[in-house]
C-alpha cells in the first residue's frame, strides 16, 4: 500500500471523495494484483498442508488431500497407482482456480518484483 501514489488520493479527495469511495474505487484497484497472489498463494498451501490437519483432525473425513495420500502407504508396500490418481484429481481445483485468477496472479507477481 505504501507503493500507491498519494497523488491519486489527494486528488480524490479535491473531488470531494469519502474515504470508502477512495478505498473502493482508487486503492482497491490498484491492490488487485497483489491481493489476489496472496489469496492464491494462501489457497496453495491451505490446500496442500500436512503437517497441522495430521495433528489436529481424527476423521478421515476432515483430512486433506496429502493425508489422504498417505493412507496409500502400507507398511511393506506403497500403491503407487492409487497415489497418483489421487494426485492428479487433486491438482485440479488448483489448477482451475490459478486459471481464473491468472492475469492478476501473473501482474502481481510482476509488480511485486518491481518493489
Amino acid at each position: 500500500m505504501l507503493t500507491i501514489p498519494d497523488d491519486f488520493i489527494e486528488a480524490a479527495r479535491v473531488d470531494g471523495a469519502s474515504e470508502a469511495r477512495l478505498l473502493f474505487s482508487i486503492v482497491m484497484p490498484m491492490l488487485a494484483p497483489s491481493l489476489t497472489l496472496a489469496g492464491v498463494l494462501t489457497f496453495n498451501l491451505s490446500w496442500n498442508s500436512y503437517l497441522w490437519p495430521l495433528i489436529v483432525t481424527s476423521d478421515d473425513a476432515l483430512r486433506t488431500l496429502p493425508l489422504g495420500m498417505a493412507a496409500f502407504e502400507k507398511t511393506f508396500y506403497t500403491l503407487y497407482g492409487e497415489i497418483m490418481a489421487v494426485s492428479v484429481f487433486g491438482t485440479i481445483p488448483l489448477v482451475l482456480f490459478f486459471m481464473m485468477f491468472q492475469k492478476y496472479f501473473i501482474e502481481g507477481a510482476a509488480t511485486a518484483e518491481l518493489k
